[in-house]
């Protein structure tokens, strides 16, 4: 304040200590914030994201960010509360909402849609939260998180993929990746191919081995053995026999990619 107001006597003799600054927060700038809020909500419809965490006490806290367009038609996102958690089941976490709202004077029959993650006290179709929220407000709109369904879903499709392609994955892995000099040769392929062949030694996942990545199409699946089978013939089979099983299983994955 002093910066801001330079030429101003009493601004420049302003003198505040961590205690009464606080204070000045607390209880004038925050109350005046939330009024400010309140009567924004109170006129437009809105809606809210909710999401339940623990704090470093390892209280449990739900956090309430609402959501609506201004009178100047400005889209805004606003946070409502943080509120103690005390029952954290659907019915408890509603009545927190309500309560937020109500202490606030916000009608409910102005929240239009919720937003939370998947779990099942959130999204159940019982007694979930949305469940119970919309006894109140019948025609609430329900999101749930998309990066959860989004997990959900790449968790069973991947339970579709042949088993045998995750295993050939992994054992290309330990194959290079026990190797220096097989990794040095891993690079130059991909310099002379011009393909990008990335191998995470310490996740071998399916994901991580980008040449059989299974968001890539089958013919930049092809485009990747090519290169490998070029440069690592060892991979078709040696006097030893060490890569036998390798050779077994790259036969058999070059035909089910051709086809």
């Amino acid at each position: 304040m002093k910066s801001c107001f330079p030429n101003d006597a009493v601004c420049q003799a302003l003198a505040s200590s961590r205690t009464k600054t606080t204070g000045i927060i607390k209880n004038v700038l925050a109350t005046e914030e939330k009024v400010q809020l309140a009567n924004g909500l109170r006129n437009n419809k809105f809606a809210i994201i909710v999401d339940e965490s623990t704090d470093k006490s390892w209280t449990k806290v739900l956090v309430i960010i609402a959501k609506y367009v201004d009178a100047n038609y400005n889209v805004r996102e606003v946070f409502l509360g943080l509120l103690d958690v005390h029952d954290a089941s659907s019915a408890g976490q509603k009545n927190l909402i309500m309560k937020c709202l109500s202490d606030l004077g916000i009608p409910i029959q102005n929240l239009m849609g919720i937003g939370f993650d998947n779990a099942s006290v959130n999204t159940g179709s019982v007694k979930g939260l949305g469940v119970l929220l919309k006894e109140e407000v019948p025609n609430l709109f329900i999101l749930g998180c998309r990066s959860h369904s989004l997990a959900l879903c790449g968790t069973y499709a991947a339970k579709k993929l042949p088993e045998g392609l995750e295993v050939f994955n992994h054992d290309i892995v330990n194959y290079i990746a026990s190797s220096p000099k097989r990794q040095e040769e891993l690079k130059k392929c991909q310099e002379f191919a011009r393909v990008s062949i990335r191998i995470d030694y310490k996740d071998e996942t399916l994901v991580n081995l980008r040449c059989i990545d299974p968001t890539v199409a089958v013919s930049g699946k092809v485009d990747a053995i090519v290169p490998l089978m070029i440069r690592f013939p060892n991979l078709l089979g040696d006097s030893e026999g060490e890569s036998d099983t390798l050779r077994d299983k790259l036969e058999v994955q070059w035909t089910k990619l051709a086809e």
